[in-house]
């Protein structure tokens, strides 16, 4: 039995065997074939496509409509008897193997269809290089899906996990994860906690550490990895498993009741949501709304998305949340998330040029250059809004002058949707989101020109002290406890209170129990946090009075050091759990 230590990012329990997943890169071979292994390899290809579509069409049968859209494109790709035809000529009249063969002539036939003049052609230039992918995946027996294998109830352990692979590994109902790379505020750690999974990183040397099938214990609240436990630890862990499942049974409770102060006093706690589909979810579980539905999430492994599927998504969302308030942010794509493929070419290739891509192209800079995309979003976002609870809230504000190139490209928006006879809603409240401390700094004159402010903390406060937040290495420096952190929230509070325009906090200080607490006492009372903490901040809350918060909030903050303000908080919630 050994145990390891790791950070924290994602709490809870989590016991299974470990699964390691590893990124797999797809190498085209140029080796030449005899003619007697001619038949061999060609069947070779022939397997590997009747592979792929069997298993795309096993996909379509578990799929949504845009996904399932997908599948069936390239089923029919797949089975083009002219194009597999024209590769079997290349083939054959040629020495090398046929995955240079294949390449050579996907390549063409794509670039055929770029420059047929067709629209309807030209978008299919992509799908046939995306389509045969399955196909050259087989042939080097690379998995088609690299989470495909992972089993429910495993523990899954990686260098490091894309944010679109939790939304993969939360259909899975895995154990936990374990990853070297990503700190507590990743954005893969953001939706660990969104769907409940429990999360340990920087662990290093994962590949050497753990086996395949090793049982593994991770200890999301404390950060610890026992690898290999012995029967008594396990049933110790087991115990605190199950006492973690029956506090969430009833803390479900508490889903129909207003989140309030001992004394009565409300809070409007909402949902931190990043697909379509979470929406229904946040409903059920008593969300009061949606405070921050990340758009960038859903972009992510999909080609540029239209306005009118944008429009149908942003419709959901908001139709299943039924009246309820539904905050939007516009695309806050860059720096630790790229969007890759049709329509993100430019910002695929500056994410390896940038030196300090977090302080660079991103955000609300990358939409103001490349307006289509950002236009594009904001028509389907105001025509959504039609008799609709919405708000539409921008990232990454600077400044001022930043703020009024938006509101020049909102105003070009509106023309041309008004040009076009589309209905929309032109009194769409428009806020932002607090995120640098220019921006809490100056909030006093960008008040005048918001709708709303929403705090980001995760930004904020890399931001203010410096420290890169996906960093294992520094991971300890982060503490939005920090006083300067402390100082620029009260600070956007008291310019929001003094120009009579609501505040709210979306970042991840609002979803901890110490940090919503704090957050009351500096003023706020609209906290947006993951659904799975929704209802244990409501518990937290029903024994405070609204005086107690508040004194209890400015004896901590007078201490003024981040480690010990936020363990005083911490130890007053705990003696009243």
């Amino acid at each position: 039995m050994k145990t390891y230590s790791g950070i924290p990012v994602s709490s809870g329990i989590g016991i299974g065997n470990v699964q390691i997943v590893e990124n797999e890169e797809i190498v085209v071979p140029d080796y030449k074939v005899a003619v007697s292994e001619k038949q061999e390899n060609w069947e070779k290809f022939e397997q590997s496509c009747s592979k792929s579509i069997n298993y795309l069409s096993e996909q379509m049968t578990k799929a949504d409509k845009e996904q399932s859209d997908i599948f069936q494109t390239h089923l029919m790709m797949l089975s083009d008897p002219e194009f597999i035809k024209e590769v079997k000529a290349a083939f054959d009249e040629d020495e090398y193997c046929i995955e240079f063969i294949l390449n050579k002539k996907v390549k063409e036939f794509a670039e055929r269809l770029k420059t047929s003049g067709n629209d309807y052609l030209v978008e299919r230039a992509d799908d046939i290089i995306d389509a045969y992918d399955w196909v050259f995946r087989d042939m080097q027996g690379i998995p088609f899906d690299k989470l495909d294998s992972v089993l429910e109830g495993s523990v899954v352990a990686a260098l490091s996990l894309k944010p679109s692979d939790a939304l993969a590994l939360s259909k899975k109902k895995i154990a936990a994860i374990v990853t070297h790379e990503g700190g507590s505020t990743s954005h893969l750690a953001i939706l660990a906690r969104a769907y409940g999974i429990p999360y340990v990183s920087g662990i290093e040397g994962i590949n050497t550490l753990f086996n395949d099938n090793s049982l593994l214990i991770v200890d999301g609240n404390s950060g610890s990895i026992i690898c290999g436990p012995d029967e008594e630890t396990v049933t110790v862990y087991k115990k605190k498993l199950q006492e973690e499942r029956e506090e969430k049974e009833k803390l479900l409770l508490l889903s129909e009741k207003q989140a309030e102060t001992k004394d009565g006093c409300r809070i409007q706690l909402l949902a931190n949501i990043s697909d379509p589909s979470e929406a229904e979810y946040a409903l059920k579980s008593g969300a009061d709304g949606i405070g921050l539905f990340r758009t960038e999430f859903f972009f992510m492994n999909k080609k540029k998305l239209s306005e009118q599927e944008q429009y149908q998504a942003y419709s959901k969302v908001l139709d299943d949340m039924k009246g309820k308030p539904v905050v939007i942010r516009t695309l806050d794509a860059g720096g630790d998330k790229v969007l890759t493929g049709e329509g993100f070419d430019a910002m695929e290739a500056e994410s390896g040029i940038e030196k300090n891509p977090l302080l660079g192209w991103r955000a609300v800079r990358y939409c103001l250059d490349i307006t289509d995309i950002f236009k594009d979003q904001l028509k389907a976002l105001f025509r959504a809004g039609v008799k609709r609870n919405l708000s539409i809230m921008i990232p990454m504000i600077s400044g001022s002058e930043e703020l009024e190139k938006v509101f020049s490209v909102i105003d070009e928006v509106k023309r041309e949707l008004t040009a076009s006879s589309c209905e929309y809603a032109a009194d769409t409240p428009v806020g932002i989101m607090v995120e640098t401390p220019a921006a809490a700094i100056t909030a006093e004159d960008l008040a005048g020109q918001s709708r709303f402010f929403s705090i980001g903390t995760n930004d904020l406060t890399q931001y203010t002290i410096c420290v890169d937040r996906e960093n294992a290495k520094v991971s300890a420096l982060y503490n939005e406890f920090h006083p300067a952190v402390i100082a620029l929230i009260k600070k956007t509070v008291e310019a929001a209170e003094k120009a009579g325009i609501p505040v709210s906090v979306c970042g991840e200080l609002a979803g901890k129990l110490q940090g919503a607490f704090l957050l009351y006492g500096l003023g706020v009372r609209k906290l947006s946090a993951s659904v799975s903490v929704l209802n244990k901040l409501k518990e937290m809350f029903s024994l405070f009075t609204d005086k107690e918060l508040k004194e209890i909030t400015a004896r901590a903050v007078e201490l003024k050091n981040a480690g010990k303000t936020e363990e005083y908080i911490l130890k007053t919630i705990k003696e009243r759990l």
